[in-house]
């Protein structure tokens, strides 16, 4: 292969790249930004920036990630010995926004859940 298609496979991969990134940008879902941003402010700090895993267990993969009415119970009752009940003041939107992103963006890639999916009393 010549010079000049390495060149030209060099722009297009690039245009292709950048079509794609572009794309992803728009594609932005607002409750899992907001998710996102309560999950680094309440979580991160004991399971990773990436769900990756420290003082808590890796959240990033999880299979128990798919269980809403499990994360909804470990988020707002926390789980003895170490974690507290982080979600405790969470609204319903930013209770269903957490869990969304971690489904999501952490977890196998499942769906968002609405606020009437996680809405009801705490269990202790």
């Amino acid at each position: 292969m010549g010079f000049e298609r390495w060149v030209w496979l060099g722009v297009f991969l690039l245009g292709a790249l950048g079509i794609l990134a572009a794309r992803d940008a728009g594609e932005k879902d607002p409750l899992l930004e907001e998710g996102r941003a309560l999950y680094l402010r309440a979580c991160a700090a004991c399971h990773g920036p990436g769900g990756e895993g420290g003082i808590g267990p890796a959240l990033r993969q999880n299979p128990r990630l798919g269980s809403v009415a499990g994360l909804r119970e470990v988020i707002l009752g926390g789980r003895e010995p170490y974690m507290p009940p982080v979600g405790a003041e969470f609204t319903p939107r930013e209770l269903a926004a957490v869990i969304s992103y971690l489904r999501a963006a952490l977890g196998p890639g499942l769906s968002p859940v609405s606020e009437e999916e996680v809405s009801g009393p705490a269990r202790p």
